[in-house]
C-alpha cells in the first residue's frame, strides 16, 4: 500500500506555492469579518470525519467568479469592503468560501482547501503538531467554528473545524452544482490512513483493486468519507474535491470553453466516462462527477 516518490523540482516549486498560499489564508483567518454558518437550520450534530466545507484560494476573485459563476450557476457575495471572504451561493445554498490571497509576487496560488470536522480541535491540532505540522490556531471565527490549518503527516494541507452550526446532515444528497466527495490523494498511503485513524477514525478498505495504484474507501462514523489514491509523480499530497455536474461531457467543453485545462477527460474506462479533471483558468484543481454513474 505504502508508495513515496522522490522529490523532483516541479513537486519543490509547488510545495512552496503552496506554503505561499497557506500562509496568506492563515493570516487572512485572523479577520474579525464573520463568515457564513456551515450548517445553517440544520441542527447541532457533529460528524467527525466528514468533509463540511471548502474554501478557494486565489489573488483574482474577478475571474474566479465569472468562471464559476457561469461553470456551476453560483452567485457572489462579498461580507463587506475590506474583507478577504466571499460567500458562494447555489440558489439559497452557501456552497463554500472565496479566500482572497495578495501579495503573491507573481505566483500562481489558487487552490481548493478542505475543511474536515473533528470533535475537538485544539485535540487535533496537537496530533498534528506531533506527526504533522499546525500552520495557524487553532482560533475561533465567529459565526462559523473553531478552526486550525495544518499539514498531516503526508504534508497534504487541510482545515479542521468545530463548527458553531454543526455539520450538514448525512444521507442529503448533494445537488448539481453543489459538492458531492472528496479524494485523498497522498504520496504515502500508509502514513495517511494511520494518520486519519488517529484523527476522525478513519478505516480504509479496497474499493477498486483494477484502478492503477489501487482506490481505497475511507470510512469514518459508519459512512465512507472519501476515496483515496496514490500520487502521481510530481504531484503532492492534498485532498481533490469532487463538484457534481448534470452531465461532464458537457460541463467539461464549457469549462475550456471558459478557460479550464482539462488534465483528465471523460474516459469509458473510468466510472463509465462520468468524471473529468480539470484545472480553473487560475490553477485550482477539481474533478467535475455526474452522478450516479
Amino acid at each position: 500500500m505504502k508508495r513515496n516518490n522522490p522529490a523532483r523540482p516541479r513537486a519543490v516549486a509547488a510545495l512552496a506555492l503552496l506554503l505561499t498560499a497557506l500562509v496568506a489564508f492563515a493570516l487572512s483567518c485572523g479577520s474579525t469579518h464573520p463568515l457564513p454558518p456551515i450548517a445553517a437550520g440544520e441542527g447541532m450534530q457533529h460528524i467527525p470525519g466528514k468533509i463540511v466545507w471548502h474554501a478557494l484560494l486565489t489573488d483574482d476573485v474577478a475571474g474566479a467568479e465569472k468562471f464559476y459563476g457561469k461553470l456551476c450557476g453560483w452567485t457572489f457575495q462579498a461580507m463587506d469592503e475590506n474583507s478577504p471572504y466571499t460567500t458562494i451561493r447555489l440558489g439559497t445554498r452557501d456552497v463554500g468560501t472565496i479566500v482572497e490571497v495578495k501579495d503573491t509576487k507573481g505566483m500562481r496560488i489558487t487552490q481548493w482547501l478542505s475543511f474536515m470536522s473533528v470533535d475537538d480541535v485544539d485535540r487535533a491540532a496537537q496530533m498534528c503538531r506531533e506527526t504533522g505540522s499546525v500552520l495557524r490556531g487553532p482560533l475561533d471565527l465567529p459565526g462559523f467554528g473553531r478552526v486550525a490549518l495544518v499539514r498531516d503527516a503526508v504534508g497534504a494541507p487541510l482545515v479542521l473545524v468545530r463548527s458553531e452550526s454543526g455539520d450538514p446532515a448525512d444521507g442529503v444528497e448533494p445537488v448539481v452544482g453543489t459538492w458531492l466527495w472528496n479524494d485523498y490523494v497522498t504520496t504515502d498511503t500508509e502514513a495517511g490512513v494511520r494518520f486519519y485513524n488517529e484523527l476522525a477514525g478513519y478505516e480504509a478498505g479496497a474499493a477498486d483493486a483494477d484502478s492503477p495504484g489501487g482506490y481505497w474507501l475511507l470510512s469514518a462514523s459508519g459512512r465512507a468519507r472519501a476515496g483515496m489514491f496514490a500520487a502521481p509523480d510530481s504531484v503532492g499530497p492534498h485532498w481533490l474535491p469532487y463538484l457534481r455536474v448534470a452531465d461532464t461531457q458537457s460541463a467539461t467543453k464549457l469549462s475550456e470553453e471558459l478557460g479550464a485545462t482539462v488534465l483528465m477527460a471523460p474516459n469509458a474506462d473510468i466510472r463509465n466516462g462520468s468524471s473529468a479533471i480539470i484545472q480553473d483558468p487560475n490553477g485550482a484543481v477539481l474533478v467535475l462527477q455526474q452522478y450516479p454513474f
